[in-house]
Formats: structure tokens, sequence, C-alpha cells
């Protein structure tokens, strides 16, 4: 089942003056990875009070995961079930389950 909203996905262009705007409004870094095969790096923020973004910096214009520049991300105790539920509700998977720098996950467009 769906628990709650995990975070918000953003594209920036300069990964380290957003990481600097977002700190300046109270954000603090959870987590910084890069994603060599998407040509990203990205980082987990969160606000003391609730709420997480997730942003990516993608070198260069192409991506072969441009779903990935803007998105939100749910947190489930049971992936496999809300997954399939999205696919039953007529979304498509785009990236199957994976286990990811952060936590499991699955992408689905709808």
């Amino acid at each position: 089942m769906i628990k709650a909203l995990h975070h918000q996905g953003l594209q920036v262009d300069n990964l380290e003056k957003a990481l600097i705007r977002y700190r300046g409004l109270g954000f603090e870094a959870e987590k910084e990875f890069e994603r060599a095969d998407l040509f990203a790096k990205a980082a987990h923020i969160k606000y003391p009070s609730g709420g997480r973004l997730e942003l990516w910096e993608f070198a260069g214009e192409h991506t072969d995961h441009q779903f990935i520049q803007n998105h939100t991300a749910f947190a489930s105790d049971s992936l496999e079930e809300d997954l399939q539920e999205f696919l039953d509700n007529g979304h498509k998977i785009v990236i199957p389950i994976t286990q990811g720098a952060v936590a499991r996950y699955a992408f689905v467009q709808d």
C-alpha cells in the first residue's frame, strides 16, 4: 500500500548551485550520488519539518530516461503490489523494479 509521498524529482541546471540555494531555504542534504549511465548527478534533500526533493543535473541535452528528470515518488510497504495496481489501472512500466542508490523503485507512466 502507498504510505506517503516520498519525494518530488526535479531537474536543475547546476546541482551545486541548487544545493546552495535550497540549503539557504532550510533544506539539508541526505545523499548525493552519480548515475554514469544517465550522465547525471543527483542529491536527495529534506526539509526538517518534512518533505524531500531529488535534484538531478544531466550532462548534455539528451538522456534515455527523460521521465526521470521530473517525477513524483511514493513510499510503499509493498512495491510489487502497488506496481501491479498501477499497471492494472492503465499505467505502463518504464523501469522495472530496481535497487537504486536510495531505495528499491520502479517507474511508471500514465
